[in-house]
């Protein structure tokens, strides 16, 4: 019986949509603070319901970089109910960025975040910090046998801590648990990527780049912690710009207008990246491997 006051709509998906809003009577969330609520579209009223339900439990974990559901309404089509991170999500933040670089730094759009951005310059530590806390967080999935089935910048949140008007620290988060799975589900069938023609397979790796290769084909392979282990390697190859072309600026560096320290050794970021996309899931280890490799590579960062 939650009263909820709409906001704005921030985002929609094959679920539906996501909005932010106010909520009334209920003890779990303050008025007049603002949360997200996912309002679950799709499919008859059990569906809704069993979808909405699926990304309460998948997401129902005490961990800091695991963004779980605050609430969920017993009306129909249901609502689940999230804290508000208020950089957006990892992809939409670098547009911002670029743009307000475009703009000279001129722009008042989200000023605040922008300023923080820019002064701190999202350097080399605080880039491998973002990879270092999303790995974090994946392991901590992978120990309580989830797996993210849907893991791309859109489902990677920031939120930025304010003093004074001055954002001061920022915090990453991973979201949107309604695919997910238990790592016993996804040897089912039912939930394999459904096939895909021998003909059309170029096509989908090159719109989903995120997904591992043995999940594109006419027989999909199932779904696995390598298969995410592939996605973060995906998402780090752009966040830290560890493309083949290397030639001092990154993908991110030119969202951002600046450049690394002479003194970071690119090509170990770009091996261990590599590493983390092979096409043999078998080389794909578990994620504190790959932490350690970062701290190894990178331990002044840390």
């Amino acid at each position: 019986s939650n009263q909820i006051q709409y906001l704005e709509t921030i985002g929609r998906g094959v679920q539906g949509q996501v909005i932010t809003c106010h909520v009334s009577d209920c003890p779990l969330i303050p008025q007049n603070v603002v949360v997200v609520a996912k309002r679950f579209k799709e499919g008859d009223k059990h569906k809704r319901r069993a979808d909405a339900m699926q990304e309460v439990l998948m997401g129902g974990l005490n961990h800091r970089g695991v963004i779980g559901a605050l609430a969920i309404t017993i009306q129909d089509p249901p609502r689940v109910l999230y804290d508000h991170y208020n950089g957006g999500d990892l992809a939409g933040f670098m547009d911002r960025c670029e743009r307000w670089h475009k703009k000279g730094g001129k722009s008042q759009v989200d000023a605040a975040q922008m300023k923080f951005v820019s002064e701190k310059k999202l350097v080399l530590e605080n880039r491998l910090g973002i990879a270092l806390s999303l790995l974090n967080t994946m392991k901590f999935l992978h120990l309580h046998h989830r797996v993210h089935c849907d893991f791309h910048f859109g489902n990677i949140l920031l939120h930025f801590e304010y003093k004074n008007d001055i954002a001061r620290r920022v915090f990453v988060g991973i979201c949107d648990f309604g695919m997910s799975k238990y790592l016993s589900q996804c040897a089912l069938k039912e939930h394999h990527f459904f096939p895909v023609p021998n003909d059309e397979v170029d096509k989908y790796r090159n719109d989903f780049p995120q997904l591992a290769p043995e999940l594109v084909g006419p027989q999909p392979a199932p779904y696995s912690t390598r298969t995410n282990v592939y996605s973060m390697g995906n998402i780090l190859e752009s966040l830290l710009g560890a493309d083949d072309n290397w030639d001092g600026m990154t993908k991110t560096t030119r969202y951002l207008g600046i450049g690394w320290s002479a003194q970071f050794d690119a090509p170990r970021l770009c091996q261990i990246i590599s590493d983390m996309m092979s096409t043999d899931p078998a080389k794909r280890m578990d994620c504190a491997y790959w932490m350690n490799r970062m701290y190894q590579a990178f331990p002044h960062c840390y």
